[in-house]
């Protein structure tokens, strides 16, 4: 799947990612993590990177 340019309406795109990793290490890595914890962190992406609401979905199958 290949994102559309222009998905993203933010800055320092590299750092946010950075800091999407740590907080993605500390909440999924002992697998012990609820429906409502990938609820937040979706909603979390989005609003952290400008995306549309919806636009990274894909993260929950993911996750899964």
């Amino acid at each position: 799947m290949r994102l559309r340019e222009e998905v993203f309406q933010c800055d320092n795109i590299p750092k946010r990612v950075k800091m999407l990793l740590v907080i993605s290490n500390e909440t999924f890595d002992d697998r012990e993590f609820t429906e409502n914890d990938v609820t937040v962190f979706v909603d979390m992406i989005e609003k952290l990177l400008g995306a549309q609401p919806g636009t990274m979905n894909i993260i929950r199958e993911l996750i899964r």
